[in-house]
């Protein structure tokens, strides 16, 4: 086993490094332009994804309990000039279609920052990346690990919620789309025990009075939040038949556990 310590990075030596090597944090993702200057500031580091989306990546090197707000001003900025961002990098095939996202990477984060980051529109995909520094003396080398920090379930605001069909224009894939209804017309289907309760932001599936998963619609993907092989809560990307039968055998055996218990 290699040797390693923990080390501390400035906020431009991360940012040089995350600038060469974005495919660490995220594969697909490709730079695009660093501290461009806003009304707000300056944007740390705008990408482009494997999905042409924009992502507006705001840094810190310690927690910042602000840091969210800092980035929705970037957002905003970029959200409004899209199209000029298209066509300024026209190589990239930037999609002005799909709303931006927001990118949060720093070295730990709040418990008071996540909550924060529930209450966001659901159309604006927002992903926290908890980074390490780690050297390794023996072979004077050193590395960056980005680990994704999981944002719990965003409550249910007390309005009208939208039918199924109104959900899934939010996935713009058409076979994802379909993996997505499938994946609930399937699960109803294994017992009629399983209630399918609506949310402002996707589906609630309950099993016997008990929360199976959530099942929430993204723009590449639909996302499942449910309890993984070790019983603990995971939230899941599913945009590929290969994941969607991983994914139901693992809710169908999760049926199981609650049948034995």
């Amino acid at each position: 086993m290699l040797e390693y310590k923990r080390g501390e990075l400035s906020e431009k030596e991360l940012e040089n490094r995350i600038i060469k090597h974005p495919h660490l944090i995220e594969d697909g993702l490709k730079y695009i332009e660093h501290q461009r200057h806003t009304s707000s500031g300056r944007l740390d580091i705008l990408f482009v994804d494997s999905n042409g989306s924009l992502v507006v990546a705001e840094l810190k090197v310690v927690e910042d309990l602000y840091m969210l707000f800092q980035a929705l001003d970037y957002f905003d900025f970029v959200a409004e000039k899209i199209e000029g961002f298209a066509r300024l990098y026209s190589k990239h095939n930037i999609d002005v279609e799909k709303c931006p996202r927001l990118m949060l990477i720093a070295p730990s984060f709040s418990p008071i920052m996540i909550n924060r980051c529930r209450w966001l529109n659901p159309d604006i995909q927002i992903s926290l990346f908890v980074y390490q520094y780690i050297s390794f003396p023996n072979n004077k080398e050193d590395t960056l690990v980005f680990i994704p920090q999981e944002i719990s379930v965003r409550p249910t605001v007390l309005r009208k919620a939208p039918e199924l069909t109104e959900l899934l224009t939010h996935i713009k894939n058409d076979s994802v789309r379909q993996i997505a209804k499938r994946f609930l017309d399937e699960v109803k289907n294994l017992s009629n025990e399983v209630i399918v309760d609506p949310l402002q932001w996707g589906k609630s599936v309950k099993y016997k009075g008990s929360v199976l998963f959530y099942w929430e619609p993204r723009q590449a993907c639909i996302r499942i939040s449910t309890n993984n092989e070790d019983g603990d809560w995971e939230g899941i990307n599913v945009s590929t038949q290969e994941k969607f039968e991983q994914l139901f055998e693992q809710i169908e055996n999760n049926i199981e556990k609650y049948d034995q218990g």
